[in-house]
C-alpha cells in the first residue's frame, strides 16, 4: 500500500499522464482538472482501502475546517511574506494554542519547496504543524492583488491558509479534495472575490457548488 501523499500524487500523475508534475506537489498543478482529477481519484483509492463509501469525502463542507472567525475580508498587504504573516497573526489571535511566529515560519517553509499559487487567482498555502489538533483553514481575500509566483502569472486575490496536524493523512487528502472542487468553480471564486465584508465571505465560502 502507498503510504505517504507525495507517493501517491507520484502514482496518480503517471497513470492520469498529467500535464505538470512537481515535487512539491499539489500546489504546482498550473490547470484546474488536473489539481481535481489527482486529488478525487487519491480519495478514492484512501476510500477504497478503508473500505467505506468512496464519494463520502466529495460530501465534505468547508465549514468543517472554516469558521467565520477566521475569514477575513480586504487583506492589506504588500507582499506574499507579509500577506501570511498577517494571516499567521490573525489565526493565531483565534487560536491561542498556536503561535503566530510557528504559523508562520512553517508556512514559509513550505513556501521554499515552491509556491502555493493554484492559478486564477487563488493561493493555498498549508503546511503540517506541532500543537495543530484538527485540521484548521483560514480565508483572506486581499485588497490589492499581490504577486505569489503562480504559473499562469496571474495576481494573488484570495487566500486559503490550512493547517494540518502532523499525523493526519486521510482527512487531509479528502480536505485538498473539497477545496480543489471549490475553488475550481469559476462562479464559486467569483463570488468570494466580490464580497464585501466577513460574513458575507464566510456565508459564501460555505455555499454548496
Amino acid at each position: 500500500m502507498i503510504e505517504n501523499i507525495e507517493q501517491w500524487l507520484v502514482s496518480a500523475c503517471s497513470i492520469l499522464k498529467l500535464r505538470s508534475l512537481n515535487r512539491a506537489f499539489m500546489p504546482r498543478f498550473l490547470y484546474w482538472e488536473d489539481f481535481t482529477a489527482v486529488t478525487i481519484y487519491l480519495t478514492k483509492i484512501r476510500c477504497y482501502n478503508s473500505r467505506i463509501d468512496s464519494d463520502s469525502p466529495l460530501l465534505m463542507n468547508i465549514n468543517s475546517i472554516l469558521t467565520p472567525e477566521r475569514t477575513f475580508c480586504g487583506l492589506d498587504t504588500r507582499s506574499k511574506k507579509v500577506a501570511i504573516e498577517k494571516a499567521s497573526i490573525l489565526i493565531a489571535e483565534n487560536m491561542p494554542h498556536l503561535r503566530a511566529v510557528d504559523i508562520y515560519n512553517s508556512l514559509i517553509a513550505r513556501e521554499k519547496l515552491g509556491p502555493t499559487a493554484l492559478g486564477n487567482g487563488i493561493a493555498l498555502p498549508h503546511c503540517r504543524i506541532e500543537g495543530c489538533k484538527d485540521i484548521v483553514g483560514a480565508l483572506f481575500t486581499i485588497n490589492t492583488p499581490i504577486d505569489y509566483g503562480a504559473l499562469d502569472d496571474q495576481l494573488v486575490d484570495t487566500m486559503f491558509v490550512l493547517l494540518v496536524p502532523e499525523e493526519e493523512v486521510d482527512e487531509h487528502l479528502k480536505t485538498m479534495a473539497m477545496l480543489a472542487k471549490k475553488f475550481g468553480s469559476e462562479e464559486y471564486r467569483a463570488n468570494l472575490k466580490s464580497a464585501q465584508n466577513n460574513q458575507i465571505l464566510f456565508d459564501r465560502a460555505c455555499q454548496m457548488i
